[in-house]
């Protein structure tokens, strides 16, 4: 081999074993560099500017307008209703009420004489009135005592009340004694409205089937309390039984009386003709009253004869 040849593969060669060793080391990681701290210049702090504050808008008030005043509004009287109210006034005795007590100041000042006075009243008789005295029951006896002395007999006697006819002169005395509540006047049953007379009726109560079924009123006691039994004495033996029992009170008498008491109104006889078309066979017991005394003494009269049904048509 030349020489010249020779020295060309040994350059080659050399070459090859350059690149290799390059390519080596270009595959291996290079070593992290250790970073150099880069030095900021120290900047002098510029003062940083002061702000004025932003003024808060004052809000502008907007004028609350005044209420608008609701006209006042004049209500319309209304129309009155039967008597006018009077106005309270003081009374020289408050136990007597107003129409009492008027009563007695009108007499007492000569405007008006006694039996005058009276007429007023809705029970008289002369120069007395009808009245209940209401009181404490213990001062009962003291009462009926001066009542007595004064010429005054009383009507009723009750546990706490006194029903008597007493002269307008002497009711401001008893109103005034002691355990006296107060004073009214008697006010008589009104009568319910007027009717004639009717003729037996058992048809328009449906009665016969049951008179018939043996329900007729055979010992049985019925009482009837009522304003009044106008007519009844004539009805008796023929719409009625042949007789009754009775016990009626009247204004001219304290005491009670039978059937001549008992003549004012006939609502009552219509009641015991109505009661006999029913229960033809009962037993009837008739009473009139003009106060609750007399109400309260009829039925205990009623009580004491048996009776077991009572009818009442008072107002």
């Amino acid at each position: 081999m030349s020489r010249p040849l020779v020295t060309l593969l040994v350059v080659g060669a050399a070459l090859i074993a350059i690149a290799a060793v390059f390519i080596l080391l270009t595959r291996c990681e290079a070593p992290a560099s250790t970073p150099v701290p880069t030095l900021a210049p120290t900047l002098t702090p510029t003062a940083t500017p002061t702000l004025a504050p932003t003024p808060t808008p004052t809000a502008t008030a907007t004028p609350t307008p005044a209420p608008m005043s609701t006209p006042t509004m004049t209500p319309t009287p209304a129309p009155a209703q039967g008597f006018p109210v009077p106005d309270k006034e003081d009374l020289e005795s408050p136990e007597l009420g107003t129409a009492l007590d008027d009563l007695v100041s009108s007499v007492e000042s000569g405007a008006v004489t006694e039996e005058e006075a009276a007429k007023e009243a809705p029970v008289r008789r002369g120069k007395s009135v009808g009245v209940t005295i209401h009181l404490l029951s213990g001062n009962v006896d003291d009462v009926v005592q001066f009542l007595e002395d004064e010429g005054v007999k009383p009507r009723h006697v009750g546990e706490d009340y006194i029903e008597a006819f007493v002269p307008v002169r002497s009711l401001r005395e008893v109103s005034e004694m002691p355990g006296v509540l107060y004073v009214e006047t008697i006010v008589p049953p009104q009568g319910f409205q007027e009717q004639p007379v009717q003729g037996n009726g058992p048809e328009a109560h449906g009665s016969a089937a049951w008179n018939e079924a043996g329900f007729t009123g055979n010992g049985i006691k019925i009482g009837i309390i009522d304003a009044g039994f106008e007519g009844i004495s004539q009805l008796l033996g023929t719409e009625l039984p042949e007789t009754v029992k009775a016990r009626c009170y009247g204004t001219e008498t304290d005491d009670p009386g039978g059937l001549e008491n008992c003549g004012w109104g006939d609502h009552g006889t219509l009641v015991a003709e109505s009661i006999i078309d029913i229960a033809p066979e009962a037993s009837l017991y008739l009473g009139a009253a003009w106060s609750k005394g007399d109400l309260a003494e009829i039925v205990d009269w009623m009580i004491s004869e048996g009776v077991s049904v009572i009818n009442m048509s008072l107002g």
